[in-house]
């Protein structure tokens, strides 16, 4: 039996009624007794789809990860560009010298610690 055939079949037993679509119950049973070898197939089709919804899972929370990663390096970065700038100053002030060079340095270093 060709599995796309079997499909439409299925599908022409579905009726569409005033309150929405509705199955024929007995057709349904009787042409499944008829093509067991098709629910069979139909059977596989949906553990298949078992799967790829599992799969699908796997990679978005995985996708959900990576982009957590990404947001932490980015923080990282600025991070790491704050700590430069700060450094960056505290040795022009030290090279300045000069009264208050060591209160600037210690006000700047605990200022981009916090």
């Amino acid at each position: 039996m060709n599995n796309k055939n079997f499909l439409e079949d299925l599908r022409k037993l579905v009726i569409d009624t005033d309150s929405g679509k509705e199955r024929h119950y007995q057709a349904t049973f009787v042409y499944l007794y008829k093509n067991l070898d098709a629910l069979d197939w139909l059977i596989e089709q949906a553990e298949k789809v078992e799967l790829l919804n599992a799969e699908k899972d796997l990679l978005q929370a995985k996708w959900e990860m990576q982009g957590l990663m990404i947001q932490k390096l980015h923080n990282q970065a600025e991070k790491v560009e704050r700590y430069e700038k700060s450094i960056k100053e505290c040795i022009e002030r030290m090279n300045e010298g000069g009264p208050g060079t060591r209160s600037f340095i210690y006000e700047k270093l605990r200022e981009v610690m916090e």
